[in-house]
């Protein structure tokens, strides 16, 4: 199945029909063939017109152009007639499965006699079609996948999601997986259990104090979202991810705090009294609004572009928030995030008399809620903000370079997408490796890494160089 619906690209070779593509493309050029008006075009094997028939590849001729080739009694053509037959053969069945009938339009569906008149690229429209089908059809059946329904969760979080579908095929930093993180990324987006946990599976995931007791499930489920475990490993997914996304705004010139970046803690300062008693409730709600990032896009202007974003002209609070539940989706944890932060600014202007935590929160306009699910799903205002700065770094492109502005903009999203994609997925691996370190297997936890190397480098894990690899040349490829 093509990546962009959640499988990994990869096609069997039983499933591909190169030797009908390579049989059309050639047969066409082999002898002489006259086109709708008439006009000759001269062949390259003239002596095979006993073979193909005199005059089949003709535009007056599209409905029998296959007839002679079929009836010459060569091997080839037997083959040719048999590849037309399995490939309309499963076209029919995958339309039967998913309770539709064939398209008489489909070049698919054409008689064998004309199958393949002009059709450029033959293999991969029909692979295109094919693999469309599968993808409604397991859509159909997600509830039966392999009767698992870690496989059905999975697949259901990121089948439509260009983040979690990207792959890592670029040289980046981010994209280094080492073996480990590599393994248990590609099993998470699987559903299939993670390598690392099957000898502890039952075993409980050791935690603090009176912390619900967890135990270890074959997919990493409670690992990831066990409560109480030392090693603050939640926090430190939720700041590289920031972090990220502020250099990612800052290197589009966008003015930007939060991360490592410039704290946010003053953000709300104006809205109480100087000197104002702040006990320790009011303190909690007023760091439950604090955002995680800042985006000052006031100076930014709409662009050449066909469709607004809701970032331009604006201020903007973003929020950040990880999600380690399967019992919540990462859209209904995002709008929990809206209705908690206005309830929270409400409920201090009550127990602040004269405050404007409303007001100002309302003065920045509706907060941008990014919330990175299980297996590397992601809210939609991540969308939103990528197409934002995709815009900016397209602006700049253009500054440069006589591009067109919809290609500009396509070439920096898509960079984007990809590099934030493999970054949460990245992201909840090495969470889950990390706890496995730290809180499952027996080997002694390592010293944890301060804010300061987290800036320098987001990704450490365990030995970030063993078993890494750059480029193309992915582990177990």
């Amino acid at each position: 199945m093509k990546v962009k619906n959640g499988g990994l690209g990869f096609r069997p070779l039983a499933d591909r029909f190169l030797a009908l593509n390579s049989l059309n493309n050639t047969m066409t050029l082999a002898i002489d063939h006259k086109d709708e008006k008439n006009v000759v075009t001269k062949g390259l094997w003239n002596s095979l017109s006993g073979v193909l028939g005199v005059g089949s590849f003709d535009f007056a001729n599209s409905t029998t152009r296959n007839v002679a080739f079929h009836s010459s009694g060569t091997s080839f053509g037997n083959d040719h007639a048999t590849l037309i037959t399995r490939v309309q053969d499963r076209y029919a069945a995958s339309q039967t499965a998913l309770q539709k009938i064939p398209d008489p339009t489909c070049f698919l569906a054409v008689p064998a006699a004309g199958f393949g008149f002009e059709i450029q690229k033959l293999h991969r429209k029909a692979q295109d079609i094919f693999r469309e089908m599968d993808y409604e059809s397991l859509l159909n059946n997600a509830k039966q996948l392999a009767k698992d329904e870690q496989r059905s969760l999975a697949f259901l979080a990121t089948h439509d999601s260009p983040f979690a579908n990207s792959f890592p095929v670029a040289s980046h930093p981010s994209s280094n997986f080492d073996n480990r993180e590599f393994e248990t990324a590609l099993a998470r987006k699987l559903g299939l259990p993670l390598k690392i946990l099957i000898p502890h599976i039952g075993t409980r995931v050791r935690s603090n104090g009176n912390s619900h007791v967890t135990l270890v499930d074959p997919y990493g489920n409670g690992v990831a979202s066990a409560p109480g475990v030392s090693g603050d490993h939640a926090r430190r997914l939720h700041d590289r991810i920031v972090n990220n996304l502020v250099i990612l705004a800052k290197a589009a010139r966008v003015p930007t705090k939060g991360g490592h970046g410039g704290s946010c803690k003053d953000t709300f300062n104006k809205c109480l009294n100087v000197g104002e008693y702040v006990d320790e409730v009011s303190a909690r709600l007023l760091q439950g609004i604090i955002p995680d990032m800042v985006i000052d896009a006031r100076d930014c202007v709409a662009g050449p572009f066909s469709t607004p974003n809701c970032l331009v002209g604006r201020q903007t609070l973003v929020e950040h928030k990880t999600l380690a539940s399967l019992l919540m989706s990462v859209k209904s944890r995002a709008k929990k995030v809206h209705t908690d932060i206005k309830n929270r600014a409400e409920e201090l202007d009550l127990r602040h008399p004269g405050s404007t935590f409303t007001l100002e929160l309302n003065s920045y306009g509706p907060y941008h809620v990014l919330v990175t699910g299980p297996f590397g799903n992601l809210s939609s205002d991540f969308t939103s903000l990528v197409d934002f700065i995709a815009r900016e770094l397209a602006m700049q492109t253009m500054e440069l370079r006589n591009i067109n502005p919809a290609l500009a903009l396509a070439v920096h999203r898509r960079a984007l997408v990809r590099r934030i994609g493999l970054l949460t997925s990245r992201g909840w691996a090495q969470h889950i490796v990390d706890r496995w370190r730290d809180a499952v297997s027996n080997r002694p936890a390592a010293p944890h890494t301060t804010d300061i190397d987290l800036a320098a480098d987001e990704f450490l894990s365990d030995n970030p160089h063993r078993g890494g690899y750059h480029g193309m040349h992915v582990p177990g490829a």
